[in-house]
């Protein structure tokens, strides 16, 4: 399948595939092994939604690894992300994975871990 995607590029209805990775633990790890099994790309999310209007054929899938920073936000602030804030601070912030990430990728591999 790798040789063929390389060779012909992916089928029009498929194309671009983009993978968006969560976590960075065992089962994204694990997940990523088999990915770059094919001829692959790792691109950012900023590039994954700009890839979307590029006609094919793309002659590889393309993978995305989500950062916390991608998935949420703190309303109302111009300050970066501050991981340790938002640890401690969780109720400050809201999710914009479906604004910032869904448009962007075919395929979520999620990994993330939390435990309560």
């Amino acid at each position: 399948m790798g040789e063929r995607i390389s060779k012909d590029g992916l089928p029009m209805g498929l194309e671009p595939l983009v993978f968006a990775f969560t976590g960075t633990g065992n089962v994204t790890n694990g997940a990523l092994e088999i990915f770059q099994l094919l001829p692959h790309k790792m691109i950012t999310i900023e590039d994954a939604k700009n890839i979307k209007s590029k006609p094919g054929p793309h002659k590889c899938v393309y993978g995305v690894m989500v950062e916390q920073k991608d998935l949420v936000c703190k309303p109302g602030s111009t300050e970066p992300f501050n991981l340790k804030h938002y640890r401690e601070n969780p109720s400050e912030y809201k999710s914009i994975f479906h604004s910032n990430v869904a448009p962007a990728c075919n395929v979520l591999i999620n990994g993330i871990y939390w435990d309560e």
